[in-house]
């Protein structure tokens, strides 16, 4: 029997695959919804300012308004200018450990790294009621003139040169700061009328063999007229490096009600850093401004800064601290010191520019 040919298969015709729109068509109606237009891409959004960028603007803006409040709390008879004040905020971070300062150049990577692991550096913070406290920013100090520092100390053998009259224009800021909100200003020097051939200067008279020169200069002990203290200012001559040690500072600042001391003289690494560890043993927050201190050794001036703001005061920029000057009610110590509610006496600003000869 024959069998009936099979009919040769038909070749499967390959189908063209359905729009994305149709497709998108299907699903929906399958699902019962209206199919959804596709959207074109939306153009691409501008690039956000980096972390970088944000943290330079924010860094900027905050040293404006710093340097608006500085020029604020400047009496009008001041004869500095907004240059001064731009002068003497610049090149200081406003992080909160500070990082970047001038004690970076003398500190290994290893200190670097240390104290931080270790927890030091920390801030105590502004008081509520500071005092402001000048340390020895006398002749003997800052010389006579402004002139190299080899030049000055032939001289004058305590010089710190010319870095001492820079720090000079940045007290007198400071000062005019103060005394706008009318607080109690106190000033340290050497005794003006020290004792025959340097009795009571004990072991300071090993340690330095031109200690006596300043016995045949009655001006050494003068504080420089630049700053020169006002009729209501404080000055307490003192024998020792430590504005405390053997003076009736502790009594004064009792009397006051002071909570915090404003630092600022010289020398950084002696009476300044004497004062400061006396202070903060008696439980003072004490504030160093860092451009209104000096010394005549450069690594000593840095590194005694960078200790103390790691161990016992916070070191900050002089702009800084005028910022905080400005948030403080006036009359905070008038029932403690009457005299410091009488205007303050007009004092025009005496440039320390004075060049030798």
């Amino acid at each position: 029997m024959a069998t009936a040919k099979k009919a040769p298969a038909k070749k499967a015709t390959p189908k063209k695959a359905a729009p994305a729109k149709k497709v998108a068509a299907k699903k929906a109606a399958a699902l019962g919804k209206k199919a959804v237009p596709t959207k074109k891409a939306a153009p691409a959004e501008k690039t956000a300012p980096t972390k970088k960028a944000l943290t330079s603007s924010k860094a900027a803006a905050k040293k404006r308004a710093v340097n608006a409040a500085l020029m604020k709390a400047l009496t009008p008879s001041s004869a500095l200018t907004v240059s001064d004040v731009e002068r003497s905020s610049t090149q200081h971070s406003t992080g909160p450990s500070h990082s970047g300062r001038g004690w970076d150049a003398y500190l290994s990577d290893r200190d670097k790294r240390l104290f931080p692991a270790a927890g030091y550096g920390g801030l105590v913070g502004f008081g509520e009621r500071p005092v402001v406290l000048v340390v020895d920013v006398s002749y003997a100090f800052t010389g006579d003139v402004r002139e190299p520092i080899f030049d000055s100390v032939r001289r004058w053998h305590n010089s710190a040169g010319e870095e001492a009259w820079d720090a000079v224009d940045n007290i007198a800021l400071l000062l005019q700061a103060a005394r706008s909100k009318h607080l109690p200003i106190i000033y340290t020097t050497g005794p003006l009328e020290p004792l025959p051939a340097g009795f009571g200067w004990g072991l300071g008279l090993a340690k330095c063999t031109r200690e006596t020169e300043d016995l045949d200069r009655p001006e050494a002990n003068q504080i420089i007229r630049e700053i020169a203290p006002q009729p209501v200012d404080i000055v307490i001559q003192k024998p020792m490096p430590s504005a405390f040690f053997g003076t009736p500072l502790s009594s004064y600042l009792i009397d006051l009600k002071a909570d915090s001391l404003i630092v600022c003289g010289v020398s950084t690494s002696g009476c300044v850093r004497a004062s400061v560890n006396d202070g903060f043993s008696l439980n003072y927050r004490m504030l160093v401004a860092e451009e209104c201190t000096f010394d005549r050794g450069q690594a000593s001036h840095w590194l005694n800064l960078f200790d103390m703001h790691m161990k016992c005061a916070d070191v900050l920029p002089m702009c800084e601290i005028v910022s905080y000057l400005e948030t403080l009610p006036d009359g905070l110590f008038f029932a403690q010191m009457p005299a410091l509610s009488a205007p303050a006496v007009p004092q025009a600003h005496v440039s320390s520019k004075r060049d030798a000869g």
